[in-house]
């Protein structure tokens, strides 16, 4: 396994507004005893990434202290209406001011990506611009971007030009996520769900 470097990073997207969430502010809801956010934070962390960025909801107060809290550098999005896109290009402009040789892009309320899949991400990158996951023919986060494939998203300033950039880089990898990894939280009924699954395979273990 090739794996991060010294100088790797990685870009935790959390700036959606989560209106088919409710009321709640989804990612700092809990999920398994911790909020929904730390579990991508965790796994970030266990591949041995050190250099971690967030891009949140400027007016989200709660969740940029909790990220503060747990070391995490936040970049403030003043407006997160405008979609993913535009927060990928937020995140990448300020990593593109460190020494940071590529970045690991994760979505916030994917709880279930496991290290050995990010890993994957590392060893197929080589020789090529991106690494991205695959999943039903889909290709999206997590994504693993080389420094040089940086500026490809800078013009990204709506939801889905981020997807359009990655089309564009000349080679990208690509390795299939599990329909299990690649569940994405959205709905009190996906955290419902998200919850059931925690729980019994809590209870499987201690079989």
């Amino acid at each position: 396994m090739t794996g991060p470097g010294a100088r790797s990073a990685a870009l935790l997207l959390a700036a959606g507004r989560s209106h088919r969430f409710g009321d709640a502010d989804k990612l700092t809801a809990d999920l398994g005893g911790k909020p929904l956010f730390s579990w991508p934070l965790e796994v970030i962390r266990k591949i041995g990434v050190r250099q971690i960025f967030a891009v949140v909801d400027d007016a989200n107060s709660l969740l940029i202290g909790m990220l503060e809290h747990e070391g995490v550098s936040v970049v403030y999005n003043p407006e997160p209406e405008t979609g993913q896109g535009h927060s990928l290009a937020l995140g990448l402009a300020a990593l593109a001011e460190t020494p940071a040789t590529d970045a690991l892009v994760l979505l916030a309320d994917m709880p279930f990506v496991p290290e050995e899949h990010l890993a994957r991400l590392y060893d197929a990158v080589c020789h090529h611009e991106a690494a991205a996951s695959e999943y039903e023919g889909v290709t999206g986060p997590p994504v693993l971007l080389t420094r040089r494939a940086f500026p490809a998203f800078r013009e990204a300033r709506t939801d889905g030009a981020g997807k359009k950039a990655l089309q564009r880089l000349r080679s990208v990898a690509k390795v299939p996520l599990d329909r299990q990894a690649a569940l994405d939280i959205d709905t009190p009924a996906d955290a419902g769900n998200a919850e059931a699954r925690i729980l019994s395979e809590d209870d499987g273990n201690a079989a």
